[in-house]
């Protein structure tokens, strides 16, 4: 597990160098802003969806939490859409 993580850093490392180096300042920072724009807005749909839900949820019946569970989901896949 550590091994494949720190492959993985190091892919990521090394193909944002070589974008960075042959990408025209102009390109490079368009591209990185509309990607961080991006993921941050899916992150927080997600990560929104859940916490609405874990605060929503009671312990009384089955039905209520599977309502809420396929609640947090969308969150999730409005963020794949995105």
């Amino acid at each position: 597990v550590v091994s494949t993580q720190l492959l993985c850093r190091a892919v990521t490392f090394v193909m944002n160098a070589l974008i960075a180096r042959f990408a025209s300042p102009a390109a490079y920072g368009v591209g990185f802003i509309s990607l961080q724009l991006f993921s941050n807005l899916s992150m927080f749909v997600t990560k929104e969806g859940f916490r609405t839900v874990a605060l929503r949820i009671e312990k009384k019946s089955d039905d209520s939490l599977a309502s809420s569970v396929n609640l947090a989901w969308c969150g999730t896949a409005v963020a794949t859409l995105v």
